[in-house]
């Protein structure tokens, strides 16, 4: 089950990664990790950099992709993309 499921995050992250190349955003780092986590993509878009976090399913049996991201989880992706952000 893992390994699916890692499957489908690549999955997910390339659909991810190939709509934003589509609309010109320039990828900077894929899956970029940290004492705090993983930030599945980091693109630049009109002098704003961006934090994409990628969230796949295939129903909603488990909830939708949004309901996956608690206020836990918020905190940490912040403190992850304040430790990669430049000064």
């Amino acid at each position: 089950m893992k390994k699916f499921n890692k499957e489908v995050g690549n999955y997910g992250e390339n659909i991810a990664k190939n709509y934003l190349i589509s609309k010109n955003y320039e990828l900077l780092e894929l899956n970029y990790r940290n004492r705090y986590g993983e930030i599945d993509i980091i693109c630049f878009e009109k002098e704003v950099i961006v934090f994409v976090e990628v969230k796949i399913r295939f129903d909603t049996s488990f909830g939708n992709p949004l309901e996956a991201i608690n206020l836990k989880k918020q905190k940490k992706k912040s403190f992850n993309m304040a430790e990669k952000a430049p000064e």
